[in-house]
């Protein structure tokens, strides 16, 4: 996903902010993403995940599967290149860019256009036209995990043709590096009609969108996530599924850890409030920290474009317990 954007200050087309109080990475343009023609169910590949016997409600793994990133052509392959015995749940995108993940639905096509721009902080407070949540700074980070409801969309309102987006995810860098990895999970709006999928990104590589057939998402599926320094990791408990996708970190700075709500388009779905739980922080000093322990800088930021047509959410405070760190984002205007 992409870089928070700050209310205020002139948006930017990919690229690095320099850094002085105002701070931004390159976009993902995930409206470009979502329009691109989705494999189907029946033609994804099967992934490294680890589903049940029964699958609840998906498909597991099947025997056979064939582990690693499956690469597409020059100009059209995304993700960070898999490394001998990475394992993913994805197909690759053709030159034309198309994309592994669910199947089409009615409306794709009809994504606005993502914006992006950079993220100006005061003290440990800001505003972000694209970030909800909090992101730590001032370490060297070797993890961050949390956990979460997948939110259900409320798309009543929309008409055919309209869509949003809300994106829920943890990751390392991007606050303040030209580099991010993260996972996550989607809640969308295509029409009345909600859709909901899994994801990870690699940036610069573009975001890969995880198999509906091997990854099926549901709301209120209980989702554990989780970014180390060589390791992608999203797992529904609820479907049985895992996901696990190894990358290379030798040119990654691991400046931040950020636990997320983001609307990628300025479009957000109502997706009403989700609550982050047992969120952690790890440094090359110490494990498993809670999000808020004084260890770095922690920086919490609001969603507000500064119009009131622009798409707002509030992150409330943190609660700490014996698992980790507890905060929720709540939807306030699409």
């Amino acid at each position: 996903m992409r870089r928070p954007a700050c209310r205020g200050t002139a948006a930017l087309v990919a690229g690095t902010l320099a850094l002085a109080g105002v701070i931004a990475r390159p976009t993902t343009d995930l409206g470009a993403v979502r329009t691109a023609s989705a494999v189907t169910a029946a033609g994804s590949a099967a992934s490294s995940s680890s589903g049940s016997a029964s699958g609840s409600h998906g498909q597991p793994a099947t025997a056979g599967s064939t582990p690693g990133l499956n690469a597409g052509s020059a100009s059209g392959s995304h993700g960070q290149p898999a490394t001998a015995g990475s394992t993913s749940g994805l197909n690759a995108g053709s030159a034309s860019g198309s994309h592994g993940g669910r199947p089409a639905a009615a409306g794709v096509g009809s994504s606005s256009t993502p914006t992006e721009g950079p993220l100006q902080l005061a003290g440990t407070s800001g505003a972000s036209t694209n970030w909800s949540g909090y992101a730590a700074t001032g370490a060297t980070f070797t993890a961050a995990k949390a956990t979460w409801r997948q939110p259900p969309a409320d798309c009543s309102a929309l008409a055919q043709g309209e869509v949003t987006l809300a994106g829920f995810w943890v990751g390392l860098d991007g606050y303040s590096s030209a580099t991010v990895e993260q996972i996550g999970t989607q809640t969308d709006c295509e029409g009345p009609t909600p859709v909901y999928y899994a994801w990870f990104e690699l940036f610069p590589q573009r975001l890969r969108l995880l198999s509906a057939a091997s990854h099926p998402l549901h709301a209120g599926d209980l989702i554990h996530a989780e970014v180390t320094q060589n390791r992608l990791r999203l797992q529904d408990v609820t479907a049985g599924w895992t996901e696990l996708t190894p990358f290379s970190s030798a040119t990654l700075s691991f400046s931040s850890a950020e636990w997320v709500a983001e609307s990628p388009s300025g479009s957000l779905t109502d997706f009403g409030s989700i609550s982050l739980t047992s969120a952690t922080a790890s440094t090359t000093a110490a494990a498993g920290q809670q999000i808020d322990s004084g260890s770095w800088a922690l920086h919490k930021i609001d969603l507000s474009g500064g119009t009131a047509a622009s798409a707002t959410a509030a992150t409330g405070a943190i609660t700490d317990g014996p698992s980790g760190s507890a905060f929720q984002v709540r939807w306030q205007h699409g």
